[in-house]
């Protein structure tokens, strides 16, 4: 077998990796027979070495025959797709863009940078502008001629698509559906309450773009609308307006399981209590009360 480097031929090479130096890696005479074993082997290397696998070249011996010399086969696709599989399960667990920068970036800083940043932004829940800078990103990807990336991206897209909303409003209710999704409860409430506000202050029609991502406005108004909303139910309430009554009921609970999670305080209130008993519940709860909240249906 041709070793790694393409200058020796051996029968019982033994594995061999400098991990402080790029060097060529070779493999036994038992992993030669079996270009799948060698493969995981390789994966099982750089994940817990943290070790770089730049290329897997196969001599196909079995191909050989009859030939004068056996086929190499590299297998380096076969590890982008194992490194593409390992980032997008690490990013729908944590949410955190930065799982995937090494990949949606290769071998660029700046991009890495960017997308560090973005990241930072989003897991702090603070959307505004970051939108623009994702979907540069997603055309930078859509734009290199890698077919392992057209396997993933689909799911990418999918994954980012709250970016596509067309308002702020519209793109915390997305990203806090993924987060529900994902069973972040936590972030769901929090960027979903944040989303009723931003929605609620565009429909006013007083505010402007810049007003919505002030938070002293955002605040101002937050609170006048729970006091006004009290008095809406009530008016409600005695027309029989039973639209807005579930409306305004949505959103007090809504905040009220907002402020349970952010002070980790026990409950009062039966239905937030019953919400908080399980995971089944909780997940059904704030599902009402976004499709109760919201006027948009995410994609």
């Amino acid at each position: 077998m041709v070793s790694c480097d393409g200058s020796t031929y051996t029968r019982r090479s033994e594995w061999r990796c400098d991990q402080q130096a790029r060097k060529p890696c070779c493999q036994g005479p038992r992993l030669e027979r079996s270009p799948l074993m060698a493969l995981f082997a390789a994966l099982v290397v750089e994940a817990i070495k943290e070790a770089r696998i730049e290329g897997i070249w196969y001599g196909a011996r079995e191909l050989g025959r009859n030939r004068a010399a056996a086929p190499v086969i590299r297998l380096d696709g076969l590890i982008a797709i194992s490194r593409w599989i390992r980032g997008l399960a690490a990013f729908d667990a944590s949410g955190d863009l930065r799982s995937l920068a090494d990949l949606l970036a290769p071998g660029d800083r700046a991009g890495a940078e960017r997308i560090d940043r973005a990241a930072y932004r989003e897991r702090i829940l603070r959307l505004d502008g970051i939108e623009m800078q994702i979907r540069d990103v997603l055309r930078t990807v859509g734009e290199r001629p890698d077919p392992v990336i057209g396997l993933f991206q689909p799911h990418l897209r999918r994954r980012l698509s709250w970016v596509r909303g067309p308002t702020l409003a519209a793109r915390q209710h997305r990203l806090a559906r993924i987060y529900l999704d994902a069973g972040d409860y936590v972030r769901a409430a929090i960027l979903g309450l944040e989303a009723v506000v931003s929605q609620e202050m565009a429909k006013d029609g007083r505010y402007s773009e810049q007003d919505l991502v002030d938070d002293d406005k955002r605040s101002s108004f937050q609170s006048r609308l729970g006091k006004a909303s009290s008095e809406w139910r009530t008016r409600a309430a005695r027309r029989g307006d039973a639209e807005v009554v579930a409306w305004v009921t949505a959103f007090h609970d809504l905040k009220e399981i907002r402020n349970a999670f952010a002070h980790a305080s026990a409950e009062q209130d039966a239905a937030i209590r019953a919400a908080m008993a399980d995971e089944a519940h909780m997940r059904g709860f704030l599902v009402s009360l976004f499709e109760t909240l919201f006027d948009d249906v995410p994609e």
